[in-house]
Order: structure tokens, then C-alpha cells, then sequence
């Protein structure tokens, strides 16, 4: 009778213990899960960071290293746009018109997709350089209103009409 008495005992269902585990092993889990979002979201961002970087320094590169092409392009016939007469010698007329591109186009000519782009051309004072009573700026730039923003800076001469003037080229890319 002894045996059988042992066999038709019940254990505890739940203790304290358990739960006392349980609300621990809960509490990992969460710190672990919310670490490894924070992580994947850092990295993404990191990455458009870097995409947006790469776009700057390729249009800015673009501006200050080549003609363009064609070499004596305009607002309908440019395919590769470049700022210079030669090497980090912008020329002005080109400036002015790149003002005359629309930013469909320019995206079609820099492929950078979603971001917005603004190019300015500043003198040694920071100020944007000034040709014609025409600022030589191009795009939008609203700082207020940008969740991130990445800047290329390349330093050259400008060509204006019968003088040189050492000028920054600024391109800014955010969204």
C-alpha cells in the first residue's frame, strides 16, 4: 500500500523559485532583444551615412575635375557635368549655368536618388561667390529640417570673367 500511496502523490505545480527564474530569464530576454535592435539600427544608419558621404565626394570630385560633357555644355545638352576649364580652373559661365539645371536632371546626371543635394561655391570669406548679381548656388538647403546631413568640401580657382579668385566647392547632401 506504501507504493501506491507514493505513485498517486502530486509535485508542486509552480513554486516561487519558478517564478522568480522566470521574471529574470524575461528580463535578459528583453535587455538582449532591445540591444540587438539598437544594434541594427546603428548599423543602417551608419550605412546611409556612408552612401551619403560617397555621393558628396563623387559630385564634388565631378565638379572640380572634369569639363563636363559635352566640353562646352549647357542646360539641354549636358550629359556629364564638371565645373572646370582645366585642372581646378572653374569656369564661371559654367556655374551660372548649372543654375538652369533642374533637380530631376541633376539626379539623372548624379544618380543620388532620395537625398536632396544643394552645390554652393564659396569665396575665402565663406560667403557663396557672387557673379552677375547671381549667387553661384544650386538646390535647396534647410538645415532646420534635416535629419542628416554629410559635406564635401574641394578647393579651387575660379575663372571670373578677368580675374582669379580661390573659391571652396560645397556639396552638401541630407534628408
Amino acid at each position: 500500500m506504501s507504493t501506491t500511496n507514493k505513485s498517486m502523490k502530486k509535485a508542486q505545480a509552480v513554486s516561487l523559485d519558478f517564478y522568480a527564474s522566470l521574471f529574470i530569464f524575461i528580463i535578459i530576454l528583453a535587455l538582449g532583444i532591445t540591444m540587438w535592435h539598437n544594434s541594427v539600427q546603428n548599423t543602417s544608419w551608419n550605412i546611409k551615412i556612408q552612401e551619403m558621404d560617397n555621393y558628396a565626394n563623387k559630385i564634388a570630385d565631378s565638379l572640380i575635375r572634369s569639363q563636363g560633357y559635352p566640353p562646352n555644355w549647357d542646360n539641354n545638352t549636358v550629359e556629364l557635368l564638371g565645373l572646370v576649364e582645366t585642372s581646378h580652373i572653374l569656369d564661371y559661365q559654367k556655374a551660372l549655368e548649372m543654375k538652369n539645371i533642374s533637380a530631376d536632371k541633376m539626379e539623372s546626371l548624379f544618380g543620388y536618388i532620395s537625398y536632396n543635394l544643394y552645390i554652393e561655391i564659396n569665396n575665402i570669406s565663406d560667403m557663396p561667390v557672387v557673379v552677375d548679381n547671381i549667387n553661384l548656388t544650386w538646390g535647396a538647403y534647410n538645415q532646420s529640417i534635416a535629419n542628416s546631413i554629410t559635406k564635401a568640401k574641394r578647393f579651387a580657382i575660379l575663372h571670373n570673367k578677368d580675374k582669379f579668385e580661390r573659391v571652396s566647392v560645397n556639396v552638401f547632401i541630407w534628408n
